[in-house]
């Protein structure tokens, strides 16, 4: 295998194991990978394609991210010498909207390779604009039901409403995987879309 796909392949599993594991996003490492929906699957959030990820063309249309977040090979020695992650975050009213990216240095060059993770995540109690919506219409506020109604039934659910930790999860057959979080009303405070293209 080429070094460059090595390198990037190394930082995106990195990456996508914190991302489908971590209790910063609330996600339950306890989802089972092979129980799938059989509905539509989800591939847009806040109007942007997680297969057609492209940062130039998100910042064109959103503007400059609020900040930017930086993990390189001396925050984690998982990472080779050069090399890295980012993480993009646009913070509006209500909302934050947060894609991700995998860089390594060229030995040869010296030039960063940066490649956008097959990611998002959007949080908080409603949208603005484009940002806090999915192409099939679940929006950040909306309630279980209205999750059931575009997804169908078979959604894999951990926690309860009732100790405020009520996560969902909805994997389709193209290994697209849909995770959502909801707040001690029931309402949806966080949607997080990934794709394993692996």
């Amino acid at each position: 295998m080429p070094k460059i796909n090595f390198e990037l392949n190394k930082i995106i599993f990195i990456f996508l194991t914190f991302f489908m594991s971590s209790t910063a996003f609330g996600i339950g490492p306890d989802f089972a990978d092979d129980v799938y929906s059989e509905g539509k699957a989800e591939h847009v959030v806040c109007g942007i394609d997680i297969y057609r990820i492209n940062l130039t063309k998100i910042i064109e249309t959103f503007g400059k991210p609020t900040k930017v977040k930086i993990e390189t090979d001396k925050d984690d020695k998982q990472y080779d010498p050069g090399s890295g992650s980012k993480e993009y975050i646009w913070s509006l009213p209500h909302v934050e909207m947060h894609l991700y990216s995998g860089y390594y240095t060229d030995t040869k060059t010296g030039k960063i390779i940066e490649t956008a993770e097959n990611a998002i995540a959007v949080l908080g109690s409603k949208p603005n604009g484009k940002i806090g919506f999915t192409g099939q219409g679940l929006a950040l506020g909306d309630s279980f039901s209205k999750v059931e109604n575009i997804y169908g039934k078979l959604i894999q659910v951990r926690g309860s409403q009732k100790t405020g930790d009520l996560h969902l999860q909805v994997t389709w057959h193209d290994s697209t995987y849909l995770s959502i979080d909801f707040d001690a009303d029931g309402r949806v405070k966080s949607i997080r879309l990934f794709a394993d293209e692996g």
